[in-house]
């Protein structure tokens, strides 16, 4: 095996090709200037909002060293009705209090999550704006054998929602075989017997004359089914309404006019409260978690939209979205229906609220999610790489108390995605919202341990979850814990801020050194089908397997959208993607990639850049209209590490137990590199000649030219000067 790169030897032979070279150039290396201080930035949680004394004493102890931004978010238990003009007029008066403190605060799009829907006023005032998906219904012969008047006809009954389409299909392959959606209608068969009706309800002043009476209601669609369905399955589709399972009201995000009535109730709202103070001392709105609603979107227009942009209709092959097959014509229709659910996402909320920020000089913060697991992302949002884009710094969620170790390597997907999209778009930073949902009780060492991963790994902006204007009642168990100013692990939560502080200034102005680069196979999953991203998929697990492969053996490494890959340039050895270059090329597991994808990688190669297939070879092309069987002519490797000779590495560390994560940054200043381990003991580790303790939490930096030194301990205890600010 021959010994691997380092990323210095990259570095000297660093090239640029086309206008990705001029943007380099004139941006030079270092990213803009992050729009906060370093620090935590919190969600400050308003969460009842009568007691002014209360939120004063809080806004005094937020103004503490290690602090560098607060977010006014109304959650559940507020007292104050949302949206009225005694909700404005308080959060009027509480950036009064933070900016007499010299507090940075961000305003928050919702009440409390997901963005769109203005706490419900939307679909109150809108209710055909509702969010809809759509359902299918199989007839099933056991369940649906009631006769009708008696000569035993079959009826096959489903929701009296919008109906879509309902006929034959073909089980095998989930094709339509006959429409029968004209034959559809309307039953009432539920009878309701009225025990004493009595007819002076329609004629006061009469005496009451007595008649028996009866009447059916509850209707539902129905159809006579065929004698003889002949091996067919008889399906219907519906629209009905997104239940949200928690506060109902969700608005129909693939509506503009939705968006724009959210926008209205939302952020006009704040502009003609705050006024100027937008884009001065608040700098900042942050979005949370908007998405299409429902497992399979549906929205008004969508299947003459569909076909325009496709050539083909959907209602007949709406089973397709629903099966779980490797059928190319459903593999097709499944990647379409994502892609055009994704880019209507995009069209009608994200760059309508997007276009408001900017024109208001606010920086669209915050994150959509699912980020992490590929089958839920797909299954949502279609591909979350390119509406990273749209933030003014990528961001993500983090709710539970874990670092992407072995044991929880799917958590890496979303810091690498998010980190990846900041180099290659040029962003000034990461953002996370971190740590609810981690217990009762705030443990200070459990922040030190996940943030210090996270800022390894690219973050910085944490956003901390959450600090609680009241703990009264059931909202201790809104999204605990309280990491706030009332609870006896301030002090080191504010130590912690300031000791994150020399690592993020790092990063601010740095570029990862990641000359590998992972194609993000998410088009594999789009394919898939709608499934239970709880049931095990080898496809997904040996993606898992990769990454911690990769990260295990300290590969600074990206996710590249296929879609951003084939408009990279290409020189002799490297592929710019934007910002970032690439000398190695990863195709990981995958079923499916593009054309023009598998293009750009046989002409990189042919470049010399180093392209190889680790895991699960795809076995299709995408050629937008149809699908073909592939062979591909670079190099297969299974899942292991002789898949990683010769792969650049951040550090040479011999063999290293699992869990040691590091990584580089590249500055004017030169190149300074992070090492971590997340394993729950100290390990001894020989680096460079140097022998590190490194105990779990502990974070290790070199800077250019110099040692090894602590910069971060895992396990601080001392609070901040109180005094000091």
């Amino acid at each position: 095996m021959s010994t691997p790169t380092t990323f210095t030897k990259l570095a000297k032979h660093r090239k640029v090709a086309g206008t990705s070279t001029r943007r380099a150039r004139q941006k030079g290396e270092e990213h803009p200037d992050i729009f906060h201080n370093t620090g935590l930035i919190y969600f400050w949680v308003i969460n009842d909002g009568t007691d002014r004394e209360r939120l004063r004493q809080c806004a005094d102890r937020l103004k503490t060293q290690g602090i560098a931004a607060v977010v006014l978010h109304p959650r559940s238990g507020l007292r104050v009705p949302y949206g009225s003009d005694e909700w404005f007029e308080l959060t009027a008066w509480l950036v009064e209090r933070c900016e007499a403190r010299g507090l940075q605060v961000w305003l928050y799009d919702e009440d409390p999550f997901p963005s769109g829907n203005a706490g419900g006023r939307v679909v109150a005032a809108h209710p055909a704006w509702a969010a809809r998906q759509i359902t299918c219904h199989t007839f099933d012969p056991a369940d649906n054998a009631a006769a009708s008047e008696g000569d035993g006809t079959r009826v096959f009954r489903f929701p009296l929602e919008p109906l879509l389409w309902c006929g034959l299909i073909d089980p095998a392959t989930a094709d339509a075989h006959t429409d029968l959606t004209s034959h559809v209608g309307v039953l009432r068969e539920a009878w309701t017997v009225l025990e004493e009706w009595d007819s002076r309800h329609y004629y006061p002043q009469t005496p009451r004359y007595a008649c028996p009476r009866a009447w059916t209601k509850q209707p539902t669609h129905a159809i006579r089914v065929p004698d003889d369905l002949g091996g067919l399955k008889l399906v219907a589709f519906v629209a009905e309404p997104v239940s949200s399972g928690h506060w109902g009201h969700l608005a129909d995000t693939l509506n503009a006019e939705a968006t724009r009535a959210f926008v209205r109730l939302t952020h006009q709202r704040y502009a003609d409260t705050l006024g100027d103070r937008l884009g001065n001392t608040i700098p900042a709105i942050f979005t949370d978690e908007a998405k299409p609603a429902g497992a399979v979107p549906y929205t008004p227009g969508l299947f003459e939209s569909f076909e325009q942009s496709f050539g083909y209709a959907l209602a007949p092959r709406l089973a397709h979205l629903f099966a779980t097959g490797e059928q190319p014509s459903q593999m097709r229709t499944r990647i379409d229906f994502r892609r055009w659910v994704a880019k209507r996402f995009q069209d009608s909320w994200i760059q309508p609220v997007r276009a408001w920020c900017e024109a208001h000089r606010l920086h669209l913060v915050g994150h959509f999610s699912p980020e992490d697991d590929p089958v839920e992302q797909a299954a949502s949002l279609g591909n979350l790489m390119p509406i990273h884009k749209q933030l003014a710094m990528p961001g993500i969620d983090l709710i539970i108390p874990a670092v992407g170790d072995d044991q929880h390597a799917i958590l890496n997907i979303g810091i690498i995605g998010a980190r990846s999209v900041c180099d290659q778009q040029h962003r000034p930073g990461v953002l996370s919202e971190s740590l609810a949902c981690s217990g009762i009780r705030p443990n200070h060492r459990v922040a030190r341990r996940v943030l210090a991963w996270q800022t390894v790994m690219g973050l910085t902006s944490p956003v901390i979850h959450a600090a609680y204007e009241s703990m009264e009642g059931n909202r201790a168990i809104d999204a605990p814990p309280d990491w706030g100013p009332m609870t006896d692990d301030w002090p080191q939560m504010c130590q912690l801020g300031v000791d994150l502080q020399p690592m993020q200034l790092v990063l601010g102005r740095s570029r990862q050194v990641a000359p590998v680069a992972v194609v993000w196979p998410i088009r594999s999953y789009l394919a898939l089908g709608v499934g239970n991203p709880q049931h095990d998929l080898p496809l997904r697990q040996e993606l898992l397997d990769l990454m911690t492969l990769l990260l295990d053996a300290q590969v600074g490494f990206h996710f590249v959208d296929e879609a951003d890959l084939a408009e990279a340039d290409l020189s002799e050895g490297l592929v710019a993607v934007g910002a970032a270059r690439y000398s190695h090329l990863i195709v990981p597991p995958a079923l499916i990639l593009h054309q023009a994808t598998i293009d750009q990688l046989r002409e990189a190669a042919q470049r010399g850049v180093d392209v190889r297939g680790i895991g699960q070879a795809p076995t299709y092309a995408d050629r937008d209209k149809h699908m073909d069987r592939v062979n591909l002519d670079w190099p297969q490797h299974a899942v292991g590490m002789p898949a990683l000779e010769a792969l650049p590495r951040v550090v040479q560390l011999g063999s290293p137990p699992a869990n040691v994560r590091a990584t580089a940054w590249s500055h004017n200043q030169g190149t300074t590199v992070f090492l971590t381990q997340l394993n729950q003991t100290t390990i001894d580790l020989e680096v460079d000649g140097q022998t590190l303790q490194l105990k779990p939490g502990d974070v290790w930096s070199r800077p250019p030219h110099g040692a090894w030194t602590r910069c971060f301990e895992g396990l601080q205890d001392k609070p901040p000067d109180p005094t000091s600010s």
